[in-house]
């Protein structure tokens, strides 16, 4: 299975409309085992992720819209079959920018941390920034950007927080990935270096394809907002389709009424994470806010009880976190 027969799939529907009356008479299975017949193996998870990342582009960019029930696109959904939509609506009207930024997107890249016993917190966050960064990890080249997120207490948390900081890492695609892993910027210098400040064993790493729904003001490289991560698992009997689905359509809207939001982004873990097991979260949801009151203000109010009402329908309550934080760019964000 693979997103490139998407693709391929979609460039023989527009260049052939027999072959596309063909298909959109037929429902989801049935188009999925002709498709595999004819040579194009994919699955109901991929085609359905390039459709979502096209409407997310098409409404944000295109439109300028928030992702909510009145877009303007939806409506261009009437009277024509769901492939016809895809394929005439979204895919057809893609620039050649923006088609290769869906056939070849960027790893964005999430590595949860927490510090090495006896080390404290501060401790860890310090040597994180100011000595793992800049003299082991920034020196490995195929890294495009990097930053590190650096945990701020919330008013009212208790108990040891699940992690203490995050690394945010940008590489072009999965063999630049490949590539990082076998330099000896990381074999012998961060990879090498991470038992002297963390706890190498909690480590969570998750690569993620990332869909921007407030762009909010342009980056700087030295931040003084408060981000909130939280942390999604999607419940166990919805399939992971329909959970990023849910996550675009449904968590989005509500999401973007908070109180003194300034940016907001999802991190959709990447189909090839599930080809060897269930990784511990399916997507992470970040807001940035201007200061940290404000983080706190929008937690206190009745759109948040209601965003989290939203997330119940559809992700596992029990293994939802977040944390709050504060961004240290290493590289980048330009």
């Amino acid at each position: 299975m693979s997103r490139a027969a998407v693709f391929d799939f979609l460039d023989a529907c527009r260049d052939d409309r027999r072959l596309l009356q063909a298909f959109s008479g037929r429902n989801l299975p049935e188009l999925l085992h002709h498709a595999r017949i004819r040579g194009w193996r994919f699955d109901e998870s991929e085609l359905a992720g390039v459709a979502g990342e096209m409407e997310v582009g098409r409404i944000i960019e295109v439109l300028g819209e928030p992702i909510d029930a009145h877009s303007s696109l939806w409506p261009k959904m009437w009277g024509r079959t769901h492939l016809e939509y895809v394929v005439n609506e979204l895919w057809c009207a893609l620039t050649i920018d923006q088609r290769q930024r869906i056939m070849f997107p960027r790893i964005h890249q999430l590595i949860f941390a927490k510090p090495k016993p006896g080390m404290s917190e501060a401790e860890f966050q310090h040597y994180w920034v100011h000595v793992h960064s800049p003299n082991f990890a920034s020196k490995i080249p195929q890294i495009r950007r990097y930053l590190v997120d650096t945990r701020v207490p919330l008013a009212g948390e208790r108990g040891e927080p699940l992690f203490s900081g995050i690394a945010e890492i940008w590489l072009e695609n999965e063999e630049q990935q490949l590539a990082s892993l076998q330099t000896p910027e990381f074999l012998e210098g961060a990879r090498r270096d991470e038992p002297n400040w963390a706890a190498f064993w909690g480590t969570v790493v998750l690569d993620t394809n990332t869909d921007v729904l407030l762009p909010g003001p342009t980056l700087t490289a030295y931040p003084t907002w408060i981000k909130l991560v939280v942390l999604l698992k999607r419940r166990e009997d919805l399939a992971l389709p329909e959970f990023r689905q849910r996550m675009l359509k449904v968590q989005a809207p509500k999401a973007q009424q908070l109180t003194g939001l300034q940016r907001y982004l999802q991190c959709h873990v990447k189909d090839s994470f599930y080809d060897v097991g269930e990784p511990p979260f399916d997507g992470v949801a970040m807001y940035w806010f201007n200061t940290l009151a404000d983080l706190e203000h929008a937690m206190t109010t009745e759109v948040w009880s209601e965003l989290r009402e939203v997330e119940a329908t559809f992700v596992e309550t029990k293994y939802r976190h977040h944390l709050a934080l504060k961004e240290h760019w290493i590289i980048g964000p330009s």
